[in-house]
């Protein structure tokens, strides 16, 4: 079904919960297009975490770098010095840590 849903065009985040959580079935789940597994033992806590982690981190691959206003709301003036891939994963740790603390 994710495989289906990504050849017909669907962008947004795809998640699984499923009782079959196995390595195996998650690296298949994400090889698909999953963007997170969510286990059907996991506390609603921890999914909640999980899911705005993995949606944090799909939102920055699409849109890898923010504008000031946005920037301003996560507390900061800029990503700093250094190439893209560094901003970029200092911006995506940062927005991980701060749904984390949601």
């Amino acid at each position: 079904m994710i495989a289906q849903l990504c050849q017909n065009g669907f962008q947004g985040l795809l998640c699984i919960r499923s009782g079959n959580t196995s390595e195996a079935d998650q690296d298949h789940y994400l090889r698909h297009g999953a963007h997170c597994v969510l286990g059907k033992e996991m506390r609603m806590q921890d999914m909640v975490t999980k899911i705005k982690q993995a949606y944090v981190a799909h939102h920055a691959a699409k849109q890898p770098f923010y504008q000031p206003d946005q920037l301003a709301l996560l507390g900061l003036q800029s990503i700093g010095e250094g190439s893209e891939d560094e901003r970029k994963s200092h911006e995506m740790m940062l927005m991980a840590e701060d749904c984390a603390d949601m």
